[in-house]
This record gives structure tokens, C-alpha cells and sequence, in this order.
């Protein structure tokens, strides 16, 4: 929820693809 925050790309619609890069 924290790294969810901190990127706003994040709620933008490609959580997926934040999380793989992460």
C-alpha cells in the first residue's frame, strides 16, 4: 500500500507492470 502511494504512476493503472519492475 506504502510503494502504492509513493508512486502516483502506480494508481495510474498498471500496477502489474509497477510490481514486476519493483
Amino acid at each position: 500500500q506504502i510503494a502504492a502511494s509513493k508512486q502516483p504512476k502506480f494508481k495510474a493503472g498498471a500496477p502489474l507492470k509497477d510490481a514486476v519492475n519493483s
